[in-house]
């Protein structure tokens, strides 16, 4: 049901760019739960690898079409649980 949730967000991709980010950081921690290897910067061809990158250029696709500082104070105030996902991510062997 997780994941689910997750694909039904990035489905629906409610123009929130950390929104989409949170849901598929979400569905690659649900993989790693799963028991899929999290690769690394060399195993460009993982899709759990695949996904935080997708995560990863949302994000700053939405920052570099600002010209000032408000997508960084976002980042740090949004309600988002975009650093627990990353935080989860950076703890996983």
């Amino acid at each position: 049901p997780v994941l689910g949730i997750h694909l039904l967000a990035i489905r629906r991709s409610s123009g929130c760019p950390v929104g989409t980010a949170v849901a598929l950081l979400g569905v690659a921690l649900e993989m790693i739960g799963r028991g899929t290897y999290q690769g690394s910067l060399k195993d460009s061809g993982n899709l759990v690898y695949a996904l935080i990158l997708a995560a990863q250029d949302t994000v700053n696709n939405w920052v570099s079409t600002k010209s000032n500082w408000s997508p960084f104070f976002d980042l740090l105030t949004t309600k988002w649980p975009i650093w627990e996902m990353v935080s989860k991510l950076a703890c996983v062997d």
